[in-house]
């Protein structure tokens, strides 16, 4: 099932003391098995803004997934994509 939630969304369910939190826990499993870190990789098109490409697996919560956003002179969009280990 996808569920498909907007910056407003997610702004109204998580604020910033949660996302702390939740990057301070994520950062204490670092060295578990599994858990990998995919550095930022950029595409760099002629005529245009670069494309951003992140990801990161993080086995202990069963989530793994990526993160991609462009730069563009007329302004920028932004994605993220996250999936269930077990269901995809």
């Amino acid at each position: 099932m996808t569920l498909y939630l907007t910056v407003e969304d997610v702004r109204k369910l998580v604020g910033m003391d949660d996302a702390l939190a939740a990057l301070d826990e994520a950062f204490q499993h670092w060295h578990d098995a599994g858990t990998q870190n995919l550095e930022r990789r950029r595409l760099d098109p002629p005529g245009g803004g670069p494309l951003n490409l992140m990801a990161a697996s993080y086995p202990s919560k069963g989530v793994f997934g990526y993160r991609a956003y462009a730069i563009r002179p007329a302004g920028g969009s932004n994605q993220v994509f996250l999936f269930d280990l077990k269901g995809g």
